[in-house]
């Protein structure tokens, strides 16, 4: 029993404690009744209880590996390409109401962009350093990262490998069995 009452109290101290402590790595948005106020850096901020909610995250360098994707260039030549994107929060206000997902949007539209690539050019052409410039130019069309409070710091492909693929599909699954030339 004594136990249990000790929970409840550490519980609602933790609940109902007049501020938030954000550290050197940390960027949060301050909502007050709905509202965001303002973007809040680190150190102690004072929160109204009830009344203020804080959404934080970490801003330091946020790395993203997307899988393995098995593409076709323009000359039927199929291609299984693998890589990583790293980036910063660079306004936490529009990370936290211009993109649900960030990190899926980002895979997206990077895989996206690998696809549209890839199948728009000759195996020769499709080098590292190309397949690497289309998505990082993808990427920054359009000011998307930027209206997502995100600034792309490295895009980086870490396999583009020459592939004879071939997918067995079942009942709601699909299984990709990869065999390589090269």
């Amino acid at each position: 029993m004594f136990q249990g009452l000790l929970e409840l109290i550490i519980n609602l101290w933790v609940f109902i404690r007049p501020w938030i402590i954000l550290q050197p790595y940390e960027r949060g948005a301050r909502v007050r009744l709905g509202t965001i106020i303002k973007e809040i850096g680190p150190g102690v901020h004072l929160a109204v209880w009830f009344i203020d909610e804080f959404h934080v995250q970490n801003v330091m360098l946020q790395p993203q590996q997307w899988a393995e994707q098995s593409v076709t260039t323009i000359d039927g030549e199929q291609l299984v390409v693998s890589g990583s994107i790293e980036y910063e929060i660079s306004d936490i206000i529009k990370y936290e109401l211009k993109v649900q997902d960030p990190d899926e949007s980002l895979m997206n539209r990077a895989q996206g962009a690998i696809a549209k690539f890839v199948a728009g050019h000759k195996y020769e052409d499709c080098t590292i350093e190309a397949v690497r410039r289309a998505v990082y130019t993808a990427l920054r069309r359009n000011n998307a990262c930027p209206a997502w409070g995100i600034r792309i710091k490295h895009v980086h492909i870490i396999d583009l490998a020459h592939h004879n693929v071939y997918r067995v599909m079942s009942a709601g699954s699909v299984s990709t069995l990869v065999i390589g030339d090269e």
